[in-house]
Parts: C-alpha cells; structure tokens; sequence
C-alpha cells in the first residue's frame, strides 16, 4: 500500500474536500458546451444546466438526464481565467464547462480530479503494480548476487573492456537517437553482473573491478525482463531487460516527470553519452544463472497485477499463446531464401528457420513458439522476410534482410483458438502477395494471490495421487492430454513429489501387463505343460513390444521432465557433436543405387559418426543427472515386477522408450528446437542426423536392420550393432543403478553446483516463477483447480465465505477466521495435525469449487468501473493523499498524475505548480463574481502584472509561465 506524502495546506484543503464528497457535485449554475474557442468573446455556444455527478460517476442534467454514463480516468484541463473546464470522456468526446465563480470552479475541479484517479468498466482496465520491493520496509530484497555473464549494450569507456566480435549484433529495440553523433556504440563485452539489495545492477570490469555503468532495474515492471528466444539471440540463455514502450502506452503508464529513475543511473560521466539507452542484454554462460537472475531481477522490479488500487481484490492473469507457422504460398513464383519473423512491441521475439520457396509449393516451416502475453496484448505481426544466405540472417549487417511482406494479427484471432487459419500477406503497397498458414490457441488463467491455494496446496501435499489421477485419467483425450500432462508434472515438481506423481502413474500404466502376466500365471497352474509359452506369449503381445512407446500421461510427463533436466546435458554432450556434423557437411547415404560409385564413402562416414556419438554417450553416463537415472531406475524396476521373471528384454525396451526414443534422438533429429544448432539445415546434413538417429534406435531396441526394409544398412548389423551389443545393456544397467557407474563425470554440468538461494520476501517470491525450472506454481494449481470446478464432484452452491475455506466440516476445530488465522501464521504443528490424513476427490474437487468462485467474482467484480464507495475510510485517505502527492499541472494546463509517485511516495519531488494553482484561486475568489465581470477581469490581469491585450489569447497563457511544470531529476 502506498504511504501517502504530507501535503502543503492547499492541496490538504482540497484532499479533504475530495474525502468529503467522495466525487459528487451539484450546482444549477453551470454552463456547459460542446466547443470553446479563448479568442472569441462570444459565448453562443453555452448553455445553462443543472448539473450532478452521483457517486457511481454518472454525470447527469436535469436530474434525470444522463450525459456521461461513467467519467472513471477522464482527462481535466484548465482554463482559469475563463472560470472554464475542459473534461475529455475519450478522445472523441469532449466536454466544456463554464462556472459562475472560483468557489463553484474549484468544487467541480476536485469533483473531476476525484473520477480522473478511479478505473472505468472492464477488468483490464484494472491493470495496477505494486512499488519495487526495495521501497517497502515491510519486505525484504535479495542480498547481493555476482555473476560472470555477456551483455549486449553500450560498449563501455574502458580501454580494458574488449568488444566481442564473433557474437551477432542484436536487433532487439535499436537505439532511438535524433542525432547518430550521440548515439553510443552498442556491443557485446563481458563483465561481472552486480546486483545490489537496492535493485541497482552495477557492471564491472573483469579484469579491475571498475565500475563500467549502472543499471536500475527498479525503474522496469516485471513484464520488461524477458527471455530472448534463441533463434533471435543466437543463444540459449539470453534474457532482456528494458523499457518497452508500447507496452506502457497500452497500460496508460509514462514516466514523463523522470520521478521513476532513468534506466542507466545518473553519472556526470555519462549521462548525455547513455541518455536514450533503455534496454540491455544478458547472455549467461549456463541456464542456472538465467533462472536465478531471472527470478532476482524480476523481485526487485514493479509487480504488475490486475486489481482495485490499496484493496485486496487482485490477482494476476496469466495468457499462454502458442503460434506455430505452417507454410506459406505466394501468389507469384519466386525462388528466395525466406524466413518469418514475429513482431511485437516493435521488436523481433521469433524467427523460424530460413528455406528456399519453391515456385510451386511456397516455403513449408512448421515450426512454434511459446508466448507469454501480458494481459491486453492482443496485436502483433509476422513479417516475411528474405535472406541472402539460406542458413544465416541479416548476413550484410543488422537489420538488412528485405522484407517481403507482412501478416496481421489482430485481436480477432484471439476471440478463440486459430487452426491452420490462412493469414493474408501484404507488401508495403498494401497488396496481397499470398497466404500465410498458422495455428495459433491461447490459454487464460486468473490466478489469485499465492495465499488463497494454501489449503488447496496442502490437500495434495497429504492426498493419494494415485486417486486424483484415477479421477483425472479419464477425462483426459488427444486434445488434452499434453497439458494436462505438464500441469500435473509442474504441480508435482513444485511441491517436491515428481517422484512420487511418475510412481502413481507408472502403477497405472503397468496394470494391463500385470493383469497379462497373472492370466498366464494361472493358466500355466492349470496344466500348461511348457512354462516357456507363457514368456512366449509375452513377447509377442503387442502390449509388450510397444510398451511406453505410445502418447500417454506417464510417456508425455516423464519425456517433458527429462528434457526439462537434461537439457544441459544434451547440449555439452551433442552439440559439439552437431556442430562438427554441420561443419563436415558430408554424404551418409549409403544406397549402391543411389549412388553406385560413392556408396562405400558415404557409409564409412556415417559409420564415423555413430561410433563418435555412442562414444560419448556411454562415456557419459555417470553425467546425466541423478533426478533423470532416479526415474528410470524405478521405471525398470516397476516393469520387471510387471512381467515374468525370464522377461528381461521388456524393461530394456521401456527404458529405451524414454532414453532414446524421447530424449537422445528427437535432439538429433531436431537439433534446432534443442539450441544444438543455429537455423534449419537441409539437404546432407539433414539426411546424415536422420540416419544416425534411426541407427541409434534400432541399436538401442537391441534389433537388426532387415533385408526387405533397410537392404543398405545391413552392413551395420555387424560393424555397429554387434560390435557393441554388450555395452548397450551394460549403459541401461548402468544408467538404472544395477551396476556401478565408474565413468569420470567430464561434462561439468551445472548441476553439481549450489544453486543461489534467494533470500527476499516470500510475499514476493511466491508470486514469481520457481527455481529451478522456472515454473509458475500457482498458475499451475489454478489450472488443476478449474479442471476439478469442471468435472469434479463438487458442490458448486457452496460459495466462497471464510467459513467453507477448507473445504471439509471445521465445526469441531473452530470457526473459518480461526482456522485462516492459524494458517496465516505459519503454525506447522497444527497444520500437520489439521492435514495429516487422506483426502478424497470429493474433498479437493470442493476446496477447488472454493477458489474458482472466488475467482469468478473477483472477476465480475473487476469488470465494474471502480467508484470511492469501494473503497474503506482508510484506504479512502490514502488513495487520495497519494493522487494529490502526484498530481501535476502541465504547461498546457493539464492536470495530470505521476504513477509511480501516486504508488511510491518515496519517489520524485513535491511539484508546487498546482499548490500555486491552488493557492491564487482561492485568494482571487470573488474577482470573477458579481457584477462588472469584464472590468474584475482586468483587475485580476493587473494584479498578475499581465497586459490585457494578451487576455484572449489562450496559447499565449500567462498561467504557462506562473504554473510552468517543474520536472525533478
């Protein structure tokens, strides 16, 4: 809550009369007009009305008729001389109003000032942010944290800082200068990233130490630290830090009066050199530090939330979009090197792989990306674009790949999910060049503050997983079983019992072989004569041979964790591998009738290539993180205690389901959606990585090339496949702990290094992404709990008041408020008496009944226009103390608000232009009442010392001058 500033007495005076009123008026002595020209005397255009403005904000005439249905954030201009008001309703609307003397004027103009502050209709118009952590008393920022990482930014002063030459230039938000002469030369260069307990991120010299510059992450809102995505950065761990413009004209944010700080600290030194930095970039050496420094830099920026101002009545809405782009076709034939590149906020956040388009069939891509969207960003566009190499991008320099055309995405594709919905391409002309196909499903989540899901977090703590997937599983279909997967295996990560959700599903994934395997047990009692046929039967059951090997929750949950953990260890101990394949860029197709001359030379370099690569994957096995063995240890375990003693090849090939099949070989096969490799390679090297990743299949499924399938690589059976038989059951043996791993570690992951522990707030940190893996863990809960509102057994008449919090009977424990209470304090002796038991689905389905309701009001509640009579006395005060604190009076005669003063009084200095305003009204009340208005006129223009001959000429305004604003800083 911000602490409102002391006042002077003018603007003390007015806050009370704004307390007091609580936005309403009425006088029937106000003119009002449509139109006021200051040159002209004439005053045709007035016309007198009763005029009131009630308490929900309605400005009406006659005492019935309504003008302006809600003047929530309208804009207020003075004209003090005229006694007029100009209050604009939206930029077409606008309305004058003339006042018959200073006493009625100023009433009025607390009136507007009041409704200026207060949101109108719809929930995100509710949009709000919290100060930086750093200037709440009541919170704790992370201790310091250092870091060795690149940044891309203004290349420093300093003789010892040596630009990086072989990273690309970036194009994220070039630098806007008027004049190139003063714009800095930006670059990569290594530095030491210090980030203090104020949100001040010094960059220091590697080699001294010296201070390079500053940053001041205070001045940005959680939504300007993003993650690059790596076909833009070239790299994997890249994040952005900046002001984004756009984003902030959308939230009707600017920092106009530089009250908020500039990006880059004030420094005599450099101040003019860095004046127009707003952004940098940081690119770390390992994906630890990215979500460490993601999570710290992001607590010490402005929070945003959707909300009502110093009320609880908040909460954050998260939307996920995914757009994947198909193809696209062009009205004429052309053969170039094409890529697409998503543009948003006027900077470039994807870019697919570079192709040649085909004069026939255009350029085929299928390929996605990710998008978190702050709330309201419902516009972006895809540009087509046309490169000179068919590997690189913008190979003469940044930003010279020609643009080809361009797609719209407006907010009408967002109103549902877009399937291979065909999007026109425009050129500059605004011709339509062709089609571009895209998908493109968006997924909303409103999720309350982090407190409301402590008893829903604690149920599944304490409840039988096995019951809710019971519950679950079969409500599951093709259209969600992916995310439902994820979500389950981010709610279970996060609470710390991954293992314990893949055992539960694991059990149900089995069940149909165990109940084969007790079939065949029990017919061999009753007189089959040769106990081999029941192992026989096993392992011609189709249910045997591709087991795991299908889309399920256990196959698409565990294949997620896996490169979610791994995927450190599939770029050291790939992409060196992937890189050398690229480079060589040799012939592995080894077909006699394909190529009669050279067959033998294609096979001997594919047969190089897969012995380099099963090197280094059985060398490495002792590297591969202990979460990822953990799990496949007990997926071995569980299938053998599923299947007959003797069967000793089903648990090899479950195994191989996940190792090879879903982690090693899609990262060879698509080394680009990996960050193994930059851009889309075709041709050799495509076919090459194809090849090694179905040998490798094959090899792991302890199976031979056969004649009628695969007649040109049946030479490998002997070079390759039986040449190593042995130690690909000695690496599954080893991988699952049934034999000691002796292998040195000599990948150096980072995960044998002690992650940072963040020390700030948990008020904070609870509603950031957690560490490791960047999960959000409450957007993850609210899902579960939707799913269960909307399926489950639940009792959706309940309600949401305290008493039901828990979900279950309490009247033997005490009310609600106690219980919350004793929740709010953290007691965990009585929590583990309270939740120590099992809970039913019933059980859960009803605290989730409790939160979705809860969510839905807080929703409809959100989406009225915000009046004073939400507000509490306290809260009252304070909301208008701190509106006033941060109120300004343009040179234009605008009144107008600083935001960050209004939510961090800390902020700025006291602008006494509107307390000067304030002031001469109120000492010059009388002068432009009673009779002679014309001849009081001229004596209010003598005691300013202002000459009459400029009384009419508003753009001359001699108040621009006596109430000319002062920006601090």
């Amino acid at each position: 809550m911000p602490s409102s500033r002391s006042l002077s007495n003018s603007l003390m005076a007015l806050s009370q009369s704004i307390i007091e009123e609580k936005g309403q008026f009425y006088s029937d002595k106000v003119q009002w007009s449509y139109s006021f020209d200051t040159s002209s005397s004439i005053d045709n255009n007035w016309k007198k009305i009763p005029l009131e403005i009630n308490s929900s904000g309605e400005l009406k005439a006659h005492g019935n008729v309504v003008i302006v249905s809600h003047i929530q954030q309208c804009s207020v201009n003075i004209f003090p001389k005229n006694l007029v008001l100009k209050v604009g309703i939206t930029s077409q609307k606008v309305l004058y109003f003339k006042l018959p003397d200073t006493k009625v004027y100023l009433e009025l103009l607390s009136c507007f000032m009041t409704w200026q502050n207060l949101r109108p209709e719809g929930i995100l118009a509710k949009w709000n942010f919290d100060k930086s952590i750093v200037y709440d008393s009541n919170l704790r920022a992370n201790d310091v944290l250092v870091c060795h990482f690149r940044v891309y930014g203004p290349l420093p002063n300093n003789k010892k800082v040596k630009p990086l030459t072989d990273l690309p230039a970036m194009r994220m938000y070039p630098l806007d200068s008027k004049s190139i002469s003063d714009r800095p030369t930006e670059g990569w260069f290594v530095a030491i990233g210090h980030l203090l307990p104020t949100g001040i991120l010094n960059l220091l010299c590697e080699s001294d130490g010296s201070l390079l510059y500053s940053i001041n992450v205070t001045s940005l809102f959680s939504s300007e630290i993003r993650h690059v995505h790596h076909s833009v950065s070239q790299a994997s761990n890249v994040l952005f830090l900046g002001v984004i413009n756009e984003l902030r004209t959308l939230r009707c944010v600017t920092d106009d009066f530089n009250s908020n700080g500039s990006f880059i600290v004030t420094n005599p030194n450099s101040t003019k050199r860095l004046a127009h930095v707003s952004r940098i970039l940081i690119d770390f050496d390992l994906r630890i530090d990215l979500e460490d420094w993601f999570v710290a830099l992001t607590s010490v920026t402005s929070l945003e939330y959707v909300g009502r101002t110093l009320t609880k009545k908040r909460l954050r809405i998260m939307r996920d979009a995914k757009l994947e782009i198909m193809e696209a076709t062009f009205e004429k034939a052309s053969e170039q090197n094409i890529y697409c590149e998503l543009r948003m906020w006027n900077g470039p956040w994807f870019r697919t792989s570079v192709v040649k388009s085909s004069p026939t069939s255009g350029c085929f891509w299928k390929e996605s990306t990710d998008l978190i969207l702050p709330p309201g960003t419902e516009y972006f566009k895809i540009l087509i674009r046309a490169s000179k190499s068919h590997e690189e991008y913008d190979v003469g320099g940044v930003d010279t790949d020609n643009t080809i055309g361009a797609c719209f995405i407006t907010p009408n594709f967002f109103a549902e999910n877009q399937f291979l919905t065909k999007v026109p391409i425009f050129n500059a002309d605004n011709t339509v060049l062709g089609q571009l196909t895209i998908n493109l499903s968006i997924d909303e989540t409103h999720v309350l503050p982090y407190s409301a899901y402590r008893v829903f977090e604690k149920m599944l703590m304490n409840m039988d997983i096995g019951t809710l997937l019971d519950f679950i599983s079969p409500l599951t279909d093709s259209s969600s079983l992916d995310s439902w997967s994820i979500m389950l295996l981010d709610v279970f990560q996060t609470l710390h019992k991954e293992h314990q959700f893949f055992s539960s599903l694991m059990k149900r994934e089995l069940a149909p072989i165990d109940s084969i395997t007790r079939n065949n047990r029990i017919s061999s009692r009753h007189g089959t004569p040769d106990p081999s046929s029941a192992i026989k039967t096993t392992l011609t059951s189709p249910t045997f041979n591709t087991i795991f090997r299908g889309n399920s929750m256990l196959s698409k949950s565990l294949e997620k964790y896996d490169i979610r953990v791994g995927q450190e260890y599939l770029e050291k101990l790939l992409g060196s591998f992937i890189q050398q394949v690229v480079d060589e860029d040799v012939n592995c197709e080894c077909d006699p009738k394909t190529f009669p001359d050279t067959y033998r030379e294609h096979y001997a370099n594919l047969l190089r290539y897969l012995e380099i690569l099963w090197h280094r994957v059985y060398i490495t096995s002792n590297d591969l993180p202990e979460e990822m063995k953990l799990e496949w240890k007990n997926l071995r375990r569980n299938v053998e205690l599923s299947v007959e003693p003797n069967d000793t090849e089903t648990p090899l090939n479950a195994l191989s389901a996940f190792i090879f099949l879903r982690f090693l070989c899609p990262a060879i096969l698509n080394p680009q959606l990996f960050n193994l490799m930059r851009g889309h390679h075709s041709g050799n090297i495509s076919r090459t990585l194809t090849l090694i990743a179905k040998v490798l299949m094959v090899f792991a499924n302890r199976s031979y090339f056969q004649q009628h399938k695969d007649p040109s690589l049946l030479p490998l059976n002997k070079d390759f496949i039986d040449r190593h038989q042995k130690e690909i059951v000695v690496y599954f043996d080893r991988v699952t702990g049934c034999k000691m791993d002796f292998n040195e570690k000599i990948l150096e992951l980072s995960n044998l290094k002690d992650r940072l522990s963040l020390n700030a707030s948990k008020e904070v940190l609870n509603e950031l992404p957690t560490m490791p893996y960047l999960i959000d863990k409450y957007l993850n809960l609210a899902k579960l709990a939707q799913i269960l509102y909307d399926k489950g057994p639940n009792d959706k008449s309940k309600g949401t008041n305290g008493e039901q919090l828990l979900g279950f009977d309490d009247s033997e424990l005490g009310t609600g408020e106690f219980l919350k209470n004793l929740l709010d304090d953290n007691d965990e002796e009585f929590n583990n008496i309270l939740f120590k038991r099992d809970f039913s689905i019933k059980e859960l389905s009803d605290q989730a009944s409790i939160l979705i309701e809860k969510t839905m009001s807080l929703d409809k509640d959100l989406e009225e226009p915000e009046c004073p009579s939400q507000f509490d006395e306290e809260s009252w005060r304070i909301f208008v103390e701190s509106n006033l604190a941060a109120a300004r009076l343009t040179e234009q005669d605008n009144i107008v608000y600083d935001p960050f003063v209004a939510h961090n009084g800390a902020l700025g200095k006291d602008d006494r232009t509107l307390d000067a305003f304030l002031n001469f009204m109120t000492k010059s009340q009388g002068i432009f009442s009673g009779a002679g208005g014309e001849n009081n006129r001229k004596k209010l223009m003598t005691a300013m010392k202002i000459p009459a001959k400029q009384d009419a000429d508003h753009s001359r305004n001699p108040f621009k001058k006596l109430f000319r604003r002062k920006t601090s800083h």
